[in-house]
């Protein structure tokens, strides 16, 4: 006999729906399940992206402020050797205004002693009876040639050397602070 013939089609039916039911509801749930795990592992996720972007706005954000602060501190730098630099060049000019003084005081010196030397061998420029004389005369007029000029040029070196100890300076000083530790 058939199983099937004594239980009738409709409970077959029933137990068919019944059946798929319970495979529709266990599938249900697991994908809801699956969903709030989705759901999880997405808002985690968001989370972490979230804070990794605060970290890196506060890291940039700081990173910001330790820039604007070497900035300022270079300014400052730059500043003060360039205020350096200005008194070094006052004082260099200063120094060589004295030298000029003294220069012109050197060259004062010489002309008094040439007027000297030329009162000495005869007034009007008149020829000097000693041939000795004449000859003393024309050497010392040489000599305070030579001394003036020698004497232009040690200022004239003595001006470029300031201008250019005044430059060496204040980039040394740039430098030194440029480079300083722990800037």
């Amino acid at each position: 006999m058939n199983p099937l013939a004594l239980l009738g089609a409709w409970r077959w039916l029933a137990y068919a729906a019944i059946a798929l039911a319970a495979v529709l509801a266990v599938r249900w749930e697991y994908s809801r399940v699956d969903q709030r795990g989705y759901d999880r592992a997405d808002a985690a996720w968001r989370l972490q992206i979230a804070q990794d972007a605060a970290a890196a706005q506060e890291t940039a954000r700081l990173r910001e402020q330790a820039a604007r602060r070497r900035e300022g501190e270079l300014v400052e730098i730059s500043r003060k050797v360039e205020v350096n630099y200005a008194q070094t060049k006052q004082r260099a000019a200063s120094e060589a205004a004295a030298a000029g003084d003294e220069l012109a005081a050197l060259r004062s010196v010489l002309d008094d002693r040439a007027q000297a030397d030329a009162g000495r061998l005869g007034a009007g420029g008149a020829a000097c009876p000693d041939p000795a004389a004449s000859g003393r005369a024309d050497a010392a007029r040489t000599e305070r040639q030579l001394l003036g000029l020698c004497a232009a040029t040690a200022v004239g070196l003595a001006q470029e050397a300031d201008r250019l100890e005044g430059k060496l300076t204040a980039l040394q000083e740039w430098v030194r602070q440029m480079l300083a530790p722990g800037k």
